[in-house]
């Protein structure tokens, strides 16, 4: 959960980050319109006054070539005066179409440069702009490959956990299932061991003399040997079916004891 807040929180950060490279360079980009407009109202006003002051000089120069026609007209009123005043007025329209051109070029330079510093700024602005957006690209890239690794982290992580959840739970229920094997086995295995009590019943021993008397082959005579030694097992075996039977909540006894007691009070 953590790491998932953290992660947002990154994701939130290179986002305003973002959002403000973009806003700091609509602000730079809007200054410099500003004054580039600024510079075009000067630049304008300047062209203006050029314009002014050429006319001015073009009407001073006419005004001048016009007294000039005048005082050439009066001082002269033959052909050679008016042929003077002719070529006066030609020389004023040759000036002013001289001076008309020149203002041309003046302003046409202007408007030039002009334009050529907006394609220079607006070229920069585009240029940063791309470079803007490939940092963002390239800082999206790296945060989805961030996001995947730690999504593939967090999954491994968690399947790992499972896996030794189940590994910890398995052994309690091994352990569960072997008792329960150990539990449906043993009552069993004790009524097996309880079945030579049930075959002995009562034995009545009255003379025990020749137990170990042997015959002249040298193998010992009769069953009562035999019986002797089914005895002497049970004896020895009880004690192991007892505990057996106290395992599996089960009593086992034996009433041979209590068989051989009742025949000695009956011999009596």
């Amino acid at each position: 959960m953590n790491s998932e807040n953290s992660r947002r929180t990154s994701e939130e950060r290179e986002r305003a980050q973002s959002a403000a490279g973009l806003a700091r360079l609509a602000r730079e980009s809007e200054v410099r319109r500003a004054e580039i407009e600024r510079d075009r109202e000067l630049r304008t006003e300047e062209i203006h006054s050029l314009k002014v002051v050429e006319e001015n000089r073009i009407n001073s120069q006419i005004e001048l070539a016009t007294r000039r026609s005048e005082e050439s007209a009066a001082l002269a009123q033959t052909e050679l005066s008016k042929r003077a005043v002719v070529a006066a007025e030609e020389e004023t329209k040759r000036e002013r179409r001289r001076l008309a051109t020149e203002s041309e070029g003046i302003i046409e330079a202007l408007k030039a440069e002009q334009e050529a510093a907006v394609e220079i700024e607006r070229a920069k602005s585009s240029a940063a702009a791309a470079m803007i957006t490939a940092e963002n690209q390239d800082r999206i890239a790296d945060l989805q490959t961030e996001r995947e690794r730690k999504k593939t982290q967090v999954q491994v992580e968690k399947r790992n956990a499972m896996i030794a959840a189940e590994n910890a739970i398995s052994a309690p229920l091994q352990a569960m299932k072997l008792e329960e094997q150990r539990l449906q086995i043993l009552p069993e295995m004790a009524a097996r061991m309880a079945q030579p009590l049930e075959k002995i019943g009562k034995i009545n021993i009255n003379q025990i003399s020749g137990l170990s008397r042997e015959s002249s082959a040298g193998e010992r005579t009769g069953g009562l040997g035999s019986a002797v030694d089914d005895v002497l097992d049970l004896a020895f075996r009880m004690p192991a079916i007892r505990k057996l039977g106290e395992a599996v909540g089960t009593e086992i006894s034996t009433d041979l004891t209590k068989e051989s007691d009742n025949d000695e009070k009956n011999q009596t």
